[in-house]
């Protein structure tokens, strides 16, 4: 592929002015040898004039004609003429009508001759001024014809009057486009959407004019559509001059290109449309000309042994027409085959589907009974270590352990799997902006960054994605993965330890310490279970089972990147991880939970009773008081939102007997007395969640 290249040295012999179309000679009076045409008779005069004018209209110099030196630097304006002052009046008026047509030729024979003599214009202009060089031409064997009727005395000046005053709009025509390529310094698709607008803006009544600029735009967007044709069938195009449509972003190091060619971001920014050189033509047709090249080029690289011809079909050779629904059946035809074909490649080479199940299974922990085991080996210990003291060899090896006898060990592709550790835990991520999303707060706190990150709140998963796969799962939809890993793996976490005092209580069952503890474990198993149902079988399910379906069914690669990218960030929505309110309320609401089972999990807790009943009593008021704000927050989150019945579901299950809707309504009338913006934020709260489980 080309775009852009050494310019061309022009030939010397082109610059020579024997090769001109336009005036070699140019004066400024007529001889003062010749006698008046005035003292002539009419025929005389006439014949005289007949001959000079045919003269200049070939671009020769005349006996009774002058032709003046231009009055513009750049050899730009009208070219005019000196006549003997004393030729008849209606000789005159006749000469001048016709002297207006080569004064319009000479204008086209400059602008040609100007582009013969450079290479910087590039092949469209040059196209278009061959074009005009071709029209020239005709109206010199035009003039020829009449010069031979003139030998035979069979022209008058009334006649080649007649004859050439037809011509004079189409000189105008390409006059005024001369002009507006000058004066806008139009080239590639620019010039040619200069040719499509005149076209479409033509006045009725003149057909001939309009075949005749038809013809020319033909000519001129030949070698656009050459490369055109190239970009489609072959992803390839030769554009020296930089006129294409598409550009070609180059890298300024081969080593950088050989690490980076097989990533997202590479064929992301690798191509490029240049507006304005995008005909206007093309303009509705301009992003799938891009795809369809772009996926040939990565079905290059993927090496697949894909005879592309063959997939495409025979290519069509593309010319101008006037009908955008013939640019619209080829351009869509080449769409379709580059992007069906790079489908069917990772569908069948490489075995999409069967990865992306591994990523549910993985990052959603579809399948997570290696969980329990994980933790059971690192007994949390490493988990709880800070990031600086971590040893991640030891914690990693725990990983690979616990999948050895999970279901997951026999899933094909789990070694695409690693476990990893990031530098910046989940609310460091959304404090930096990489999630964004209109539902973030405008007034939530920023919280105190933590300056010690645990492993627990950075742990999470990460994984090596082949090419030509990486362009669905790129990195952005990477980081929704593991943000959604991160969010359910806590509840994970929490469910492991929730189970483990559980536990201890049915083994005590009778004694005073499930006596007292038994409540606020049931309450953290309701929040735990309530959450998990909620993420994993309310909105992961449903919109899993239908990005499936959609894939299944689908035509072209970008259907199947637009699938799964509504299918990930519609999960991180609704699963609430782009609203940073409730995250970090969520995780606080942990945290208690976390407090609460360090606490209950104390071995000397059972013996000292007297302590149990108090204690009991503030985390279970502690955890109440971060129940209620989560809740009111998820209801102004569902308030947000068109009809989302599974959030309102959610929300009934975790007040279902409205026990924390009665909790904040009481908290709000004891503190009526003591502030009121307080009483109002209590109030807002109560209203909301009141609001959100009356609908259940």
């Amino acid at each position: 592929m080309v775009n852009g290249g050494p310019s061309h040295v022009i030939p010397s012999w082109k610059a020579s002015p024997y090769l001109r179309l336009d005036y070699k000679e140019r004066s400024t009076s007529l001889k003062e040898s010749l006698a008046p045409l005035g003292d002539l008779p009419i025929e005389a005069q006439e014949r005289s004039m007949l001959r000079s004018l045919l003269n200049i209209l070939q671009g020769f110099s005349a006996t009774y004609v002058c032709v003046k030196p231009l009055d513009t630097e750049g050899d730009r304006g009208d070219q005019s003429f000196i006549m003997d002052d004393s030729l008849d009046y209606r000789l005159k008026q006749h000469s001048q009508e016709i002297l207006r047509v080569a004064s319009l030729n000479s204008h086209l024979a400059r602008f040609v001759d100007s582009v013969r003599s450079t290479s910087t214009d590039g092949m469209i202009v040059q196209a278009f001024a061959a074009a005009l060089r071709n029209f020239i031409q005709e109206f010199g064997h035009f003039v020829g014809e009449r010069e031979e009727a003139f030998d035979n005395g069979q022209l008058t000046m009334q006649l080649l009057y007649s004859q050439l005053t037809p011509l004079t709009r189409p000189f105008e025509l390409m006059v005024s486009l001369v002009d507006a390529i000058g004066s806008e310094a139009l080239r590639g698709g620019g010039l040619l959407s200069l040719l499509w607008t005149r076209l479409q803006t033509f006045p009725q009544g003149r057909g001939a004019e309009q075949s005749m600029l038809l013809q020319i735009t033909k000519a001129t967007s030949a070698p656009f559509f050459r490369m055109l044709q190239e970009w489609l069938y072959e992803g390839s195009f030769q554009d020296p001059y930089g006129e294409f449509l598409i550009a070609i972003s180059s890298s300024k190091r081969m080593k950088d290109v050989q690490k980076s060619i097989h990533t997202y971001h590479y064929w992301e920014n690798r191509y490029k449309l240049v507006p304005a050189m995008v005909p206007k033509f093309i303009e509705p047709f301009a992003d799938k000309i891009l795809r369809s090249g772009k996926y040939l080029n990565i079905i290059k690289q993927c090496d697949s042994g894909l005879n592309l011809r063959q997939q495409g079909g025979v290519p069509v050779q593309l010319v101008f027409h006037l009908d955008v629904r013939y640019y619209d059946s080829h351009i869509e035809g080449a769409y379709l085959s580059a992007s069906g074909c790079l489908l069917n490649l990772m569908l069948n080479e490489k075995d999409l589907l069967a990865k992306l199940r591994s990523f549910k299974h993985f990052f959603l922990l579809d399948q997570d009974d290696f969980i329990a085991e994980f933790l059971n080996l690192s007994m949390m210990d490493d988990l709880k270590s800070p990031m600086q003291k971590l040893d991640t060899t030891s914690l990693f090896a725990l990983f690979d352990e616990s999948l050895k006898s999970s279901v997951l060990s026999a899933d094909p592709y789990r070694r695409m799997i690693k476990p990893s550790l990031k530098t910046m835990d989940f609310l460091q991520v959304l404090e930096k902006g990489k999630v964004k999303d209109s539902e973030r707060s405008s007034s939530s706190s920023s919280s105190e960054k933590n300056t010690v990150n645990f492993a627990l709140n950075c742990f999470t998963l990460d994984c090596e994605i082949e090419f030509p796969l990486c362009l669905i799962v790129n990195d952005e939809a990477k980081m929704y993965y593991q943000l959604l890993f991160q969010n359910i793996f806590r509840l994970k976490l929490m469910e492991w330890k929730v189970g483990r005092i559980w536990t201890k209580c049915n083994t005590e069952r009778g004694s005073s310490f499930a006596l007292f503890c038994s409540p606020v474990v049931q309450q953290m198993r309701e929040l735990v279970k309530s959450l998990q149902h909620y993420f994993c079988s309310e909105v992961i399910d449903p919109y899993w089972q239908q990005m499936m379906a959609a894939i299944r069914q689908a035509k072209t690669f970008d259907a199947v990147f637009d699938e799964h990218s509504d299918f990930i960030k519609s999960c991180s929505k609704d699963c609430m991880i782009t609203t940073e309110e409730i995250v970090r309320l969520l995780a606080s609401t942990l945290d208690v939970c976390n407090s609460c089972c360090s606490k209950l999990m104390d071995p000397n807790l059972p013996r000292q009773a007297a302590r149990l009943g108090p204690m009991m009593e503030r985390m279970r008021d502690k955890l109440t008081e971060r129940m209620v704000c989560l809740l009111a927050n998820m209801s102004d989150s569902r308030q947000n939102r068109e009809s989302d019945y599974k959030l309102v579901a959610a929300i009934h299950r975790l007040d279902f007997n409205q026990y924390y809707t009665r909790f904040l309504a009481h908290s709000s009338r004891l503190a009526n007395s003591t502030s009121s913006s307080s009483s109002s934020t209590r109030h807002h709260a109560s209203s909301s969640l009141a609001s959100a489980t009356s609908l259940r």
